[in-house]
């Protein structure tokens, strides 16, 4: 039995759920961070339970050849990255065994193939919108942080390398505005900067207890720095009056500027706000949107579960015969609806409301040759929903997911009720860090 702050030599077997290399120890699982899969470490033991030890590597024995230089200063302090240690291909194989993992072990998928996760064309420098937590140091001075991994302690930070250079330099000249003009207890009302960049425009949100002061000064710094004009910022306040992990849930106020950024998606004009949804890595968003349409047939009827804003639903319709997208959030319908309107699209109806309940409605009128696209957040699709599709039975399920874990269990319920895997690729929506997005077509049996 390991005992905490013992050291031991390990080999690195297999890859965990969050990227992190396993060994084991007299069939005892160790889970060591940031370790390559065949390599061998020594591991000082940070962490024992009944079931398994945390190690921290303390020296390299055998490295492997996919280990490289890591560019990030704080990297295995910042919980956001978790893979900048090996190389962009060996990492696209980790991302694959997670998958693979989640379908065989949770799924019981044991002989079902997973397609080689689909790269990103940016490893570095993708992001186009960061949220950025703001503390104030020893000294008194602001400072542009992330946060330690499964934690709220700030690890201060002057350059996100997954992050848009633009947004890095706007987080910069923030920073050192506010240590200039800004007193210690201003300084202390602000919580959160929230950065969105997309074709040459930025969005800049400041989350505080009170309203920024100087913005028009700040305003013009920002400007200057990126080398452009009013109609190419906007910039925003959030109250924050709650004391909660939701960062933009106050009363946003439009300060200066462009109030949104018009852009154009395959096609699809868009409107992104400060509160928008849209993906972080347009060239992975693009490769799963292609996908998604692509397993739509010419002409059909499709349901479009979890369709938030809209943006899904609307490419689809370029395809189908008629689109029904359903959301439970009311403004992201109003967005949806508002999508629409701007891009004259005429087969579409969004339907606001939860899907376990309009789902058999909509099945009155349509009828149950239709596709179902399902789109869900995190924790996956809500088993009253999956009950409610197996008691519809459409033709088709085209499955977008970002969890590995919630996907094998819908597929496993899915797949009971008279479904089969047709196909499961992965995406690298999110290069450097643990997540994964996947993408599933199923048939019906």
């Amino acid at each position: 039995m390991l005992v905490k702050n013992q050291e031991i030599d390990v080999v690195i077997e297999s890859v965990g759920s969050d990227a992190q290399g396993i060994a084991r120890v007299d069939g005892f699982v160790v889970f060591v961070p940031f370790a390559i899969k065949g390599e061998t470490v020594k591991v000082h033991i940070i962490k024992t339970t009944k079931n398994y030890a945390v190690g921290k590597i303390i020296a390299l024995i055998k490295p492997s050849k996919e280990r490289v230089n890591v560019p990030c200063p704080v990297y295995g302090k910042c919980g956001g990255c978790a893979l900048q240690h090996c190389s962009y291909q060996e990492a696209l194989k980790v991302k694959k065994q997670i998958v693979k993992d989640a379908i065989h072990k949770i799924g019981g998928f044991y002989d079902q193939e997973v397609n080689d996760v689909v790269g990103s064309n940016y490893c570095y420098g993708y992001r186009n919108k960061a949220s950025f937590p703001l503390f104030v140091n020893n000294d008194g001075d602001l400072e542009v942080c992330m946060f330690r991994g499964l934690s709220h302690d700030p690890i201060y930070i002057n350059d996100c390398h997954i992050t848009m250079t633009h947004i890095n330099i706007i987080a910069e000249i923030f920073k050192n505005f506010v240590n200039k003009v800004y007193s210690l207890e201003q300084k202390n009302k602000l919580k959160h900067l929230v950065v969105r960049y997309i074709d040459g425009k930025a969005l800049v949100t400041i989350v505080s207890q009170e309203k920024p002061i100087k913005f028009d000064n700040l305003f013009d710094l920002m400007m200057k720095a990126l080398g452009i004009n009013e109609n190419m910022l906007g910039l925003f306040w959030c109250k924050k009056s709650k004391d909660n992990n939701v960062i933009l849930e106050g009363e946003i106020t439009h300060l200066l500027g462009i109030r949104n950024i018009l852009t154009e998606f395959m096609g699809i004009s868009v409107e992104v706000s400060p509160l928008s949804f849209f993906q972080i890595n347009i060239d992975i968003m693009q490769k799963i949107y292609k996908e998604v349409v692509q397993g739509v047939k010419e002409g059909q009827v499709v349901v479009d579960a979890y369709s938030g804003a809209g943006l899904l639903s609307a490419l689809i319709s370029k395809k189908a015969k008629s689109v029904y997208g359903i959301e439970i959030v009311p403004e992201a319908t109003k967005n949806a609806n508002s999508l629409k309107k701007q891009n004259n699209i005429d087969n579409l109806v969004n339907i606001n409301g939860d899907v376990s309940q309009e789902l058999p409605k909509l099945v009155e009128k349509i009828g149950k040759d239709f596709t179902l696209v399902l789109d869900p957040p995190r924790k996956g699709v809500d088993e009253r929903v999956i009950n409610t599709i197996l008691g519809v039975l459409p033709k088709n399920i085209l499955y977008v997911s970002c969890n590995p874990a919630s996907l094998a269990r819908d597929l496993k319920m899915i797949c009971k009720g008279g479904y089969k895997i047709e196909e499961i690729i992965p995406f690298d929506m999110f290069p450097q860090t643990a997540h994964i997005e996947s993408f599933v077509k199923l048939s019906k049996m």
